[in-house]
């Protein structure tokens, strides 16, 4: 690592690792796991798996094109990493609650939306519309 050439390679190559991903992480701590899913499900699709413990659910919703939705309920107290690379990012507030949007803007890569609420954190992803997963994170009531 004398070279300055090799340094700032190195250097440059961390930065970009590090810029390529959002993580979201919590110092809050819940003792127990609230089970909630969404309630408006797009039409054509149906639950497809269903696995989870104490800690976290996971849900895979399918239709006849094979097109899938994942949802993913954890302990707010969870780290989650975001790979960001690809994706144009929005923060939208509804009910005090932040809903961060992320939108694929290469074909083939999933639309996320992850959001907190109750010690709870939620990520709902798919190649269907940022709308729609929208309409599914509203709808994950207590």
């Amino acid at each position: 690592m004398l070279v300055p050439e090799v340094r700032a390679v190195v250097t440059g190559t961390v930065i970009e690792w590090f810029d390529q991903f959002v993580r979201f992480y919590s110092n809050a701590s819940v003792v127990e796991k609230v089970n909630l899913e969404p309630t408006y499900i797009p039409d054509g699709f149906k639950e497809d798996y269903r696995d989870g413990g104490k800690t976290i659910t996971i849900i895979i919703y399918t239709n006849h094109d094979d097109v899938s939705i994942l949802f993913e309920s954890q302990l707010i107290d969870a780290q989650l990493s975001i790979d960001n690379e690809g994706y144009e990012y929005e923060l939208k507030q509804i009910d005090s609650i932040d809903y961060h949007i992320f939108t694929a803007i290469d074909n083939g890569k999933a639309n996320m939306i992850v959001w907190e609420e109750n010690g709870q954190r939620y990520k709902i992803s798919s190649v269907i519309s940022t709308d729609k997963i929208l309409m599914m994170a509203l709808s994950v009531l207590e």
